[in-house]
């Protein structure tokens, strides 16, 4: 399992089993249908049908085993999704995997009609160096990326890639001469079409590899190599944490959650994680993190 991405795999010791066909995910696009499988609440081989709502969604969740996760270039669909429908597949109207679901944006715990999955072609990543190595590691290159927006692509003379939002100091970016502001776009001579094809990419390789990365600053278009470190793991160290489910049966522990909770104490506030979008838009330093209030009751 993987902790971060949150993705597990699964040997399942039998025969004749009909598998599902997995999709390029590449290749989803906002307003097509979506089929969500899953048990929410129990109910179990539940289905329930939407559309993609967008596509390279970003999101961070605080999960009760490990702490805060980040997740990238996830599918949104308002397909109803409900505590219970994780781990479950989300199709395409051909009936091809194109995501797992994942997580939702909710104020009551049930579904809003905001739901994300982990987008196929990501779990292929990672499934494939599960079942050739038994485990999976990542590189990272020390930087907070983010899509480039419509209307800066032509004013850096860019048609896409990943933008370097933050770079963190002493990094292996920074050490091989990248600067905030620049636009990554190719790595090993793979094109980036958006920050999630970097991200997939890095999932690809290995701490202490070495990418070759070309990158574009002030519309001039630089190569350089930068050798991966290990990742800072966002989530919280299994051993110490009071809340780790019983390893013996974990599932008592998250049943706790497949209900809406009662009795929650209301702060009357709301709020959005300090994304890069976020901290542009309120003129936050680079480095801030946390939530931003946004309205008051």
């Amino acid at each position: 399992m993987d902790n971060q991405i949150d993705l597990a795999m699964v040997k399942i010791e039998a025969n004749n089993l009909t598998s599902l066909p997995l999709a390029n995910s590449d290749l989803v696009k906002p307003g097509q249908f979506a089929i969500a499988v899953g048990a929410p609440f129990g109910l179990d081989n539940t289905v329930t049908v939407g559309h993609v709502s967008a596509i390279d969604r970003g999101s961070e969740v605080t999960d009760p085993s490990f702490g805060q996760r980040a997740y990238s270039g996830l599918i949104q669909s308002d397909a109803p999704i409900n505590p219970g429908n994780s781990g479950g597949p989300l199709l395409d109207i051909h009936g091809q995997v194109i995501g797992v679901n994942s997580t939702i944006v909710s104020t009551t715990q049930a579904s809003a009609g905001i739901g994300f999955s982990i987008p196929s072609n990501m779990v292929i990543a990672v499934a494939e160096e599960m079942i050739a190595t038994g485990k999976f590691d990542r590189g990272q290159i020390g930087a907070e990326i983010r899509d480039v927006k419509p209307f800066e692509r032509e004013k850096l003379g860019v048609t896409g890639g990943a933008y370097v939002a933050g770079l963190l100091p002493g990094g292996p970016a920074e050490k091989a001469g990248l600067q905030e502001g620049d636009v990554i776009t190719e790595v090993d001579g793979m094109k980036l079409k958006a920050q999630i094809d970097l991200r997939v990419a890095l999932i690809k390789k290995s701490p202490s590899d070495t990418v070759s990365v070309k990158y574009v600053r002030n519309s001039a278009t630089k190569q350089t190599r930068i050798t991966l470190d290990a990742p800072q793991l966002m989530a919280q160290n299994r051993q110490q944490n009071p809340l780790m489910p019983n390893q013996e049966n974990p599932f008592e522990f998250f049943r706790q959650f497949e209900q809406p909770q009662q009795g929650r104490v209301l702060l009357g506030v709301g709020v959005r994680v300090a994304d890069a979008t976020v901290r542009e838009q309120f003129r936050l330093p680079a480095n801030a993190n946390g939530v931003v209030v946004t309205q008051v009751a």
